[in-house]
């Protein structure tokens, strides 16, 4: 039952910083965006780190700030590269990708952290991060 609590306060603060933090989106609008999203996907390498010992409270609680910051970016970019006429299809299609991404990702992570060890998908994920980070710096800013 304490579990169950747990949760759902950490559904709350997660929701409420997502409200806060992300509805304003003020970083979509004044800091360059692929350098904000570059450092956005490292405070993501961070949080894992960081919730390898902590708990659960503080997980939803970065988590829910790395959410807020990383979804307006992305619309963003998005939006801004793609012509004006297919705004919503780009949109349309990158969520699509996330989400046919998310199963196999999470899969890949789970037999890594039980074939090879637990620091697998975190040293995985991070070598994947810097490598978008790499080719985040050939994004144009306009």
């Amino acid at each position: 039952m304490l579990l169950i609590a747990y949760l759902l306060w950490g559904l709350m603060c997660l929701n409420f910083l997502y409200l806060v933090y992300g509805y304003p989106q003020i970083l979509a609008n004044f800091i360059i965006k692929t350098f904000n999203l570059g450092g956005i996907h490292l405070y993501n390498d961070i949080i894992k780190v960081v919730l390898t010992f902590t708990g659960i409270i503080t997980a939803f609680i970065l988590y829910g700030l790395h959410k807020a910051a990383l979804d307006p970016v992305q619309k963003t970019l998005i939006s801004e590269l793609a012509p004006a006429d297919f705004r919503a299809s780009a949109l349309a299609g990158f969520q699509m990708v996330i989400g046919l991404c998310a199963l196999p990702s999470s899969l890949v992570a789970g037999i890594l952290w039980d074939k090879i060890g637990l620091q697998t998908p975190l040293l995985v994920s991070l070598t994947l991060t810097l490598t978008a980070l790499t080719m985040l710096t050939f994004i144009k800013d306009s």
